[in-house]
C-alpha cells in the first residue's frame, strides 16, 4: 500500500463497522469524524498549514448516527469546531459554561430547513508568519484580515467569492464595490472573536518576548550552550 493512503485507510477500517452498523454498538454510537486543520500540498505554492486557505482552513465533518439521522444527507452551510463542541454537549445531555463559544447544530441536524448561522471564524497566531491573520466565511465570502507587523506595513486584507472562484485566486479587497461588504464582514469578526485582532495581536507579542520560563526548555537550553564552548 502506498504510505501515503494509510492515514486514511486505517480510520475507515475503524469507523466504517460504526456508520454502517456492522457493530452491536452501531445503534447507540454518535461518530463523529473531523480534523483541526487542513493541509497545503502545494497549493498557491504552500505547504504544511500556516494560512487560512480553504485548503489548510477548511475540515472534514461527518457525523453518523442511523437510529436519528438517516444516510446519504449533506449540510452545506459553514460552522466551526466550537460548534462541534456545542453539540456533542447537547447530544450527551451536558450543559456548557456560559462562557464557551458556538452553538448546538442539532436542530440543524434534525432538520435541514432548519435556521443555521452560516458562520465559521478562524485564527492563527503560531510560527513562520510576519503578524497573526483572522478570517470570517459566511454565505459565499472569507474575509482574512492580517494584522500590522509593524509601524512601517499596514494591515492587509483579503475577500474572495467562494462561489465563483473557489480557489481563492481573485482578492476583491481592493475593490470600491466591495468595500461595504467587506466592512461588514470585520464587523461581525471582531463581534465573533471577542476582541480587535490587533489587541490580540500585540498580546501575542507580549507573550512571545517574556517566553513561556519552561524548566524543561531551561535546561535544554544549558545543554546546548555548554556543549558549544
Amino acid at each position: 500500500m502506498d504510505t501515503s493512503l494509510r492515514p486514511t485507510c486505517f480510520p475507515d477500517s475503524r469507523f466504517a463497522p460504526l456508520c454502517l452498523g456492522g457493530s452491536e454498538l452501531a445503534d447507540n454510537t454518535i461518530v463523529i469524524y473531523t480534523a483541526d486543520h487542513g493541509e497545503n500540498m502545494g497549493e498557491h505554492g504552500l505547504w504544511w498549514k500556516n494560512c487560512l486557505y480553504d485548503t489548510a482552513a477548511r475540515v472534514p465533518l461527518i457525523v453518523s448516527w442511523p437510529v436519528r439521522w438517516a444516510g446519504g444527507q449533506r449540510r452545506t452551510r459553514a460552522c466551526s469546531l466550537v460548534d462541534v463542541v456545542q453539540t456533542i454537549a447537547e447530544l450527551g445531555g451536558a450543559k456548557t459554561p456560559d462562557d464557551w463559544n458556538g452553538d448546538s447544530m442539532v436542530r440543524w441536524l434534525d432538520a435541514p430547513q432548519s435556521a443555521w448561522k452560516d458562520r465559521a471564524v478562524s485564527e492563527y497566531y503560531a510560527h513562520n508568519i510576519a503578524s497573526g491573520y483572522t478570517m470570517i466565511r459566511t454565505g459565499d465570502f472569507k474575509y482574512v484580515y492580517h494584522a500590522p507587523p509593524d509601524d512601517k506595513h499596514p494591515a492587509q486584507r483579503e475577500l474572495y467569492d467562494l462561489k465563483a472562484d473557489p480557489g481563492e485566486f481573485h482578492n476583491l479587497a481592493g475593490k470600491p464595490e466591495y468595500e461595504e461588504h467587506m466592512v461588514s464582514l470585520h464587523k461581525a469578526l471582531v463581534q465573533e472573536l471577542g476582541e480587535d485582532p490587533d489587541k490580540t495581536e500585540q498580546r501575542c507579542r507580549a507573550d512571545l518576548a517574556r517566553g513561556y520560563a519552561r524548566e524543561d526548555s531551561t535546561r535544554k537550553k544549558k545543554r546546548r550552550h555548554s556543549s558549544q564552548v
